[in-house]
């Protein structure tokens, strides 16, 4: 299936605002602010490929596993991860 520019952005928007909404109802976070997140990565600079590697290999690491480890976690699989990606 292939999407124009503007089907896709308005999904992603769709999709944001959904995960938003989620986010404060189940935990009462805000999605905006910064400090609720462990990695943001800025598309503008990195390649697909390298924000991928960068974003596996945090989730794999170390602190995030005992952070996991800390809120009842028990495998890497059950950890949720938000990523916004912003494209031209």
């Amino acid at each position: 299936m292939r999407l124009t520019r503007d089907t896709a952005e308005k999904r992603i928007h769709r999709a944001d605002h959904e995960q938003r909404g989620f986010l404060r109802f189940a935990f009462n976070l805000d999605g905006n602010d910064a400090s609720s997140y462990n990695l943001m990565v800025n598309r503008d600079k990195l390649s697909v490929e390298l924000a991928a590697k960068l974003i596996t290999g945090v989730a794999m690491s170390k602190e995030i596993k005992e952070c996991s480890q800390v809120a009842g976690v028990s495998k890497v699989e059950d950890n949720v991860a938000v990523v916004s990606l912003f494209v031209d």
